[in-house]
C-alpha cells in the first residue's frame, strides 16, 4: 500500500499529540492510571501504523530510486521541527 506525504505528516502529528497527552496524564495521575495506560496503548497503535507505513514506503523507494528517500526524510524532520521536537 502506498501512503502520501500528507498521510505521514498527519500520522506524525497524531503521534506527537498522543505523546503529549500520555505525558500529561502520567505526570498528573501517575503511570499506572487508567487514562495513562489507555493513552499508551493508543500511542502503541499509532506507532505500529507508522512502522507499517515506513516499511511500505521503503519497499516503494527501493524500486523507484533514492531521491524519494531524501524528500521523505526532509518532510519528517520538518514535521518534527514544527511540533517543537
Amino acid at each position: 500500500m502506498k501512503y502520501s506525504i500528507d498521510e505521514k505528516q498527519e500520522l506524525l502529528e497524531k503521534i506527537q499529540t498522543k505523546r503529549e497527552e500520555m505525558t500529561y496524564y502520567g505526570q498528573r495521575l501517575g503511570l499506572g492510571a487508567s487514562e495513562t495506560i489507555r493513552c499508551s496503548q493508543e500511542l502503541d497503535q499509532l506507532l505500529n501504523k507508522y512502522q507499517a507505513m515506513q516499511q511500505s514506503f521503503f519497499r516503494f523507494v527501493k524500486r523507484n530510486g533514492e531521491s524519494r528517500v531524501m524528500s521523505f526524510v526532509i518532510m519528517e524532520r520538518k514535521v518534527l521541527t514544527e511540533s517543537g521536537k
